[in-house]
């Protein structure tokens, strides 16, 4: 299998990226080659080749990506929902155990087999909402969505990531 890993930059350049673009660094060559929309199959046939490591730091940045723009719900109703158990790896792998666990939480929801399919999930997603909506709350994720927000390391995803990075260059890069 052909390593997908960035080569390691040179020290001048390490020290040259601005807060946050260390960790896109590694993300970046395999934006395009990890395929989210066209269901679990094809994701996981386009993510299985992609350095793990890599893999997992894509998953956790798409993960709270959305679940900063809208929340679990937006995260598990678009496309991205697809690699929820990669990003709760990839949560662990940045040490970023609250993220995790939370993401975990909110993943269970759906029952102990997490369906990887946008079609799947969706009904399910429905009747989570429905289950919740005749209460005060909107969202069945609404909860862990705020304990997800007061996460230090989700505020400042990118330096978190980043200096997770640069502590294990050799695992990030070739």
């Amino acid at each position: 299998m052909k390593d997908t890993r960035p080569r390691m930059p040179s020290p001048k350049k390490l020290a040259s990226f601005e807060p946050g673009m260390l960790y896109w660094e590694v993300v970046d060559p395999v934006w395009d080659a990890v395929d989210i929309y066209n269901g679990g199959d094809e994701f996981l046939a386009t993510f299985t080749p992609v350095h793990r490591s890599q893999g997992l730091l894509l998953a956790a940045h798409w993960c709270q990506s959305e679940v900063c723009n809208g929340g679990f719900h937006q995260f598990f109703l678009n496309p991205t929902g697809v690699l929820a158990p990669e990003a709760i790896l990839g949560f662990k792998l940045l040490e970023m155990r609250g993220a995790a666990t939370l993401a975990l939480k909110a993943a269970s929801k759906f029952g102990p087999r997490y369906p990887r399919d946008q079609d799947t999930r969706e009904p399910m997603l429905d009747r989570l909402t429905a289950a919740v909506k005749s209460r005060t709350r909107w969202s069945p994720f609404e909860a862990i969505d705020e304990a997800f927000f007061k996460l230090p390391e989700i505020d400042r995803f990118g330096e978190h990531a980043d200096a997770f990075v640069r502590k294990n260059l050799s695992v990030f890069f070739r």
